[in-house]
């Protein structure tokens, strides 16, 4: 049994319905009773779980007059639930891979789709024969597609200034002392 497998197995089963219907419509709101209705768990359990969720900010709390309605939030820590609860091995895998090698600073998830994903690897020394070389494993293990690009610290520094909204899909970053 991998990590990954452990942490699925250590969540409370009625979050994970409740999660996934916000990881299957990042986009959609939905109210208490819909949310309730489609997870098939009662009222009260639902707003316990769904108060914990926006605690921990990864659902989103909009009042529109009496009403309120919950959204995904978009963040690192939805993009790891995602990968983490919708048993996305691929590209776990590459990640956990990609951060073995020296001179990683960051990986940022640009895209995936079910046949591939596009990263950028923010890196300090050169890498790219072996991010391809592992790339090719994991399509040929999974036949998932990797693609990338392969930039350096002040090029990411410089891509954030000039507007590129970068860090919102960060799913990996090198922990810095001091940090």
């Amino acid at each position: 049994m991998d990590n990954l497998e452990i942490l699925r197995k250590l969540f409370d089963e009625k979050i994970i319905i409740i999660l996934n219907i916000f990881l299957e419509n990042p986009q959609e709101s939905f109210s208490l009773t819909q949310v309730s209705a489609n997870s098939g768990v009662n009222n009260a359990t639902t707003i316990r779980i769904l108060n914990k969720l926006i605690n921990q900010n990864i659902i989103d709390l909009i009042r529109a007059g009496k009403s309120k309605v919950y959204k995904l939030k978009q963040s690192q820590k939805t993009v790891f639930l995602n990968m983490l609860i919708k048993k996305e091995y691929q590209v776990s895998e590459l990640i956990e891979a990609v951060t073995s090698l020296n001179g990683i600073e960051k990986i940022i998830l640009d895209s995936r789709t079910k046949e591939g994903a596009k990263f950028i690897f923010v890196t300090s020394t050169e890498q790219k024969d072996k991010i391809e070389a592992i790339a090719k494993k994991m399509n040929e293990k999974y036949n998932y597609k990797i693609d990338f690009i392969e930039m350096k610290e002040e090029r990411f520094e410089e891509m954030e200034k000039f507007g590129f909204q970068m860090s919102q899909k960060i799913v990996w970053e090198k922990n810095k002392p001091g940090k």
